[in-house]
């Protein structure tokens, strides 16, 4: 019989596959900007070029180049953003507080969500790991606010305690009837997102909870004890 794992085994577990998953984010990211945004950009100069260089094309011929270079410079813009969310450079730079603050402008400038951040306590920093962690807690949880609630208001409440840290996330959106409460329930509904949310919160040895009722929002609360974790 397998024994359970002790706290410094979880604690390797958890780097390792955070480590693995987050390497393997990087590298796709890395690739998409060194090859595919690269050749979308020569692409776009390339027919700006042959547009300002030729003379002797129609009207209907230079509409629809002109066209054509719009729907490279929007799937270019598309492309650039999928390769940010991957992995954003400012959870590296500048760690979880700034990179939520991030997430949660976005959510005003790209959705017309109007999202609010509120920060009680003294923030501080987390491993590496931790931190890479809750932020992908966070983001697919407003990810999902953007793509299935509905939501006109999004809020994100971060409290720090003496012994804990909580992370909540409220939406005024539609709501989801019969929300389970685990990674299992999560799949059977075929909820991934929430199930690799609830399972990043159990390697952390944290706790989430979900609370939703039709039209009447979702709200997720995630609880991390602060030790072994704080830098």
């Amino acid at each position: 019989m397998l024994e359970p794992l002790n706290d410094e085994h979880l604690s390797f577990y958890v780097r390792q596959i955070t480590r693995a998953q987050e390497e393997e984010r990087l590298r796709i990211a890395r690739d998409l900007h060194d090859s595919t945004i690269q050749s979308l950009v020569a692409i776009s100069h390339d027919l700006e070029r042959f547009l300002a260089e030729t003379g002797q094309c129609d009207m209907p011929t230079v509409r629809f180049l002109l066209k054509l270079d719009d729907q490279i410079k929007t799937v270019l813009k598309e492309v650039r953003n999928f390769s940010q969310n991957l992995r954003p450079s400012i959870i590296d730079h500048l760690g979880l507080l700034p990179s939520i603050e991030y997430l949660v402008a976005e959510l005003r400038k790209k959705y017309q969500i109007a999202g609010t951040i509120c920060i009680i306590g003294n923030p501080c920093r987390f491993q590496p790991e931790v931190e890479i962690n809750l932020f992908r807690i966070a983001q697919e949880a407003l990810q999902n606010i953007v793509r299935h609630s509905h939501a006109t208001t999004a809020k994100v409440l971060m409290e720090f305690a003496s012994e804990k840290i909580s992370i909540t996330i409220v939406d005024d959106g539609i709501g989801m009837p019969d929300l389970p409460q685990s990674s299992t329930g999560f799949l059977k509904q075929g909820k991934l997102g929430l199930a690799g949310m609830a399972e990043r919160v159990r390697l952390l040895q944290g706790s989430i909870r979900m609370t939703s009722e039709a039209g009447k929002g979702t709200t997720i609360t995630i609880i991390l004890n602060k030790a072994g974790h704080v830098v």
